[in-house]
C-alpha cells in the first residue's frame, strides 16, 4: 500500500459554553509573591528568568513552587524529554496533567546550565475543576463523532488498510480508540478547562483524516473547527 501523507483537520464537538474575560497567566500577576521569590523578573512575553542564586533544579521548579505557576493541588507537569545544545544548555520539556489526564497543548520548558535553572517559558491551564469521571462512554462518544462524517469506508472497513495494522501492537487497527484528555474551552490564556474524549477517523472514500473531540458532559454537540 502507497505511504500517503496525512492532512490532520481538528474539529470539535462540544455545546455552547460561556464566555469569560481574557486573564494573563498567573506568573505575570504583579501580586504573585511566590513568582518574586524565584524569578528576576517576568517579560512581557511570560518568560520567568529564574534567580540563579537559588539554584533550582529542573525538577524543583514544579514541585517545590507548583502555586508560582499557577498549578492547583490536581495538576502535575512531568517531564516528557531533555535535549542539550551545542552551549550545553539542557531544555527540559513538561506536560501538564489533571488528575492524571493529559492538558492538551498546554507545556513547559525549562533551561538548565550547570545543573541550575536560569529560564522558564510555556503555558498552563489554570484554575481546571472538572470532573474525570465521563457521562458518556467511549462508545457513545464515537458513535456521535462518527455521525458527524459522511464516510462510505473508513480505513478500519477496508481489509487491505486493517492488514497493514495488524504488526502494530499498541494500534492494530485503524478503527478509533477515545483518548480521555483536558482541552482549553475558552481561548489561549483563559482559564478552565474540559473534559473531552479524543478520536483520530481516517476515511478513505472520500478521503479525510481528522481528530475529532467530544465533549464528555454534552448531549448535543455542534461541529465547528478550532
Amino acid at each position: 500500500m502507497k505511504k500517503l501523507h496525512f492532512f490532520l483537520v481538528v474539529l470539535i464537538l462540544i455545546g455552547t459554553v460561556p464566555a469569560r474575560s481574557q486573564v494573563g497567566p498567573k506568573t505575570m500577576d504583579p501580586n504573585n509573591q511566590k513568582i518574586k521569590e524565584i524569578a528576576v523578573k517576568v517579560d512581557d512575553a511570560g518568560w520567568v528568568y529564574l534567580d540563579k542564586g537559588k539554584k533550582l533544579s529542573h525538577d524543583e521548579v514544579f514541585t517545590r513552587y507548583k502555586d508560582a505557576f499557577g498549578l492547583g493541588s490536581s495538576d502535575e507537569m512531568i517531564k516528557t524529554k531533555t535535549e542539550e545544545d551545542d552551549l550545553g544548555i539542557k531544555h527540559h520539556s513538561y506536560q501538564q496533567y489533571y488528575k492524571g489526564l493529559i492538558v492538551e497543548n498546554f507545556t513547559y520548558l525549562i533551561h538548565e546550565k550547570n545543573g541550575i535553572s536560569e529560564i522558564a517559558n510555556g503555558e498552563i491551564l489554570e484554575n481546571i475543576d472538572v470532573s474525570v469521571n465521563p457521562s458518556l462512554s467511549e462508545k457513545e462518544a464515537l458513535e456521535i463523532a462518527l455521525k458527524n462524517f459522511k464516510s462510505n469506508k473508513w480505513a478500519w472497513e477496508d481489509p487491505d488498510w486493517e492488514e497493514e495494522k495488524k504488526g502494530n501492537k499498541e494500534n492494530p487497527s485503524w478503527r478509533p480508540n477515545g483518548e480521555l484528555i483536558i482541552i482549553n474551552q475558552h481561548g489561549k490564556n483563559q482559564s478552565g478547562g474540559l473534559l473531552v474524549y479524543k478520536f483520530e477517523l481516517l476515511s478513505i472514500d472520500p478521503w479525510f483524516h481528522y481528530a475529532t473531540y467530544i465533549a464528555c458532559n454534552r448531549w448535543e454537540p455542534e461541529c465547528k473547527p478550532i
